[in-house]
C-alpha cells in the first residue's frame, strides 16, 4: 500500500498544497486533481507517481479576481507547478474536460510531456457539443435511464438554487440531477468522492468562458505524445467515444471503450482500466 505524502508549491506568492502517491512515472493530476487521485486504485500507483493538486479550482485556494485566469495562464501554471517540483518530464492525467487542458498543454510543451491519460473527456466543451450529447442521450439511452433523468431534472427544476454557492449548485446538479448521464449505474450516489471539496467560482468561468473559447481539434494531429483515452459507454454527458470519428487524431492516440462505465472508468472498472493502462505502456 502506498502512503500519500503532502507537498507544497508556491506560484506567484500563493501556496498550493498537494498530495503525492507512489514512486513510478511522474504524473500530474490536473484540474480537480485531488478528486481524480481519489478515484485511482493501488495498481495504477504501481506505474505512476501521481502528484495531485487543485491549484485555484477550489475555494480555499481561489483568486479574488478571476478575470486573469485564461487557458494560457492555466497551461503556464501547470508548467510552473512541475518546475516547482523539479520535474523534467512528466505525464498528465486529465479527467473530463481537464483532458482538453492536458491536450492543449501537450501541443504547447511537447518536449515536457511523456504521456497523456484522459478519462471521460469530450471532443470539446461548448453549447454545440452539449446539444449533440443531449441528442445522443435521448436517442440511445435505455428507458430506465431516461426515466430517472427526467424525474430528477423535474425535481431540481422546482428547487431554488439561487441561494446556493456556485460550488453547492454545481454539486447538486452534478451529483444528483446528472447522475443518469454520468454513471453506468444511473442512480449512483458519488457524494462520498466529493467530501471536503468546495469548488471555487472559477469553475463557472472555466465551463462557460474558458473552455468554449478552445477548439481542441485544431492542430490535434501535431501532438507527438502517447495518449490514452478511456471512454465509458454510459458517459452520456461527455460522449468520449466520439473522438474515434475525428479525422485528425494524433498517431499515438489510443482509445479504449469501457462497457460497464460512465464518466469515471478508472473508478467504475478499476481493474480493467489498470490492465489496459499497463498494456498501453508495454506497447510504447
Amino acid at each position: 500500500m502506498y502512503l500519500p505524502e503532502t507537498f507544497l508549491i508556491t506560484l506567484e506568492n500563493k501556496n498550493y498544497p498537494g498530495i503525492r502517491v507512489s514512486q513510478g512515472i511522474p504524473c500530474l493530476a490536473i484540474g480537480t486533481g485531488i478528486l481524480t487521485q481519489k478515484t485511482l486504485s493501488e495498481e495504477f500507483f504501481d506505474h505512476f507517481n501521481v502528484y495531485a493538486n487543485d491549484l485555484y479550482f477550489v475555494k480555499e485556494q481561489g483568486f479574488s479576481d478571476i478575470s486573469s485566469i485564461t487557458m494560457v495562464k492555466i497551461l503556464e501554471d501547470i508548467k510552473a507547478w512541475a518546475e516547482a517540483l523539479e520535474l523534467q518530464k512528466y505525464a498528465l492525467f486529465g479527467h473530463s474536460a481537464f483532458g482538453i487542458v492536458a491536450l492543449e498543454f501537450a501541443k504547447k510543451y511537447p518536449d515536457l510531456v511523456t504521456h497523456v491519460i484522459m478519462t471521460g473527456t469530450p471532443i470539446n466543451s461548448n453549447a454545440q457539443v452539449a446539444a449533440l450529447h443531449n441528442e445522443i442521450f435521448q436517442t440511445q439511452a435505455d428507458e430506465t435511464r431516461k426515466r430517472i433523468d427526467t424525474e430528477r431534472r423535474a425535481q431540481v427544476a422546482k428547487e431554488d438554487l439561487t441561494s446556493l454557492s456556485s460550488s453547492e449548485r454545481f454539486l447538486r446538479e452534478y451529483i444528483y440531477r446528472d447522475a443518469p448521464r454520468y454513471w453506468h449505474i444511473p442512480d449512483y450516489d458519488c457524494s462520498h468522492l466529493w467530501e471536503g471539496i468546495v469548488l471555487d467560482r472559477l469553475i463557472d468561468k472555466f465551463f462557460t468562458d474558458i473552455l468554449p473559447s478552445i477548439d481542441v481539434r485544431e492542430h490535434l494531429e501535431t501532438i507527438p505524445t502517447p495518449i490514452f483515452l478511456a471512454a465509458g459507454v454510459s458517459d452520456y454527458d461527455c460522449c468520449p467515444w466520439l473522438w474515434k470519428d475525428l479525422p485528425n487524431l494524433p498517431s499515438k492516440m489510443t482509445i479504449q471503450s469501457f462497457e460497464n462505465s460512465g464518466h469515471w472508468p478508472q473508478y467504475e472498472e478499476a481493474n480493467l482500466f489498470n490492465q489496459r493502462i499497463v498494456e498501453w505502456l508495454n506497447r510504447l
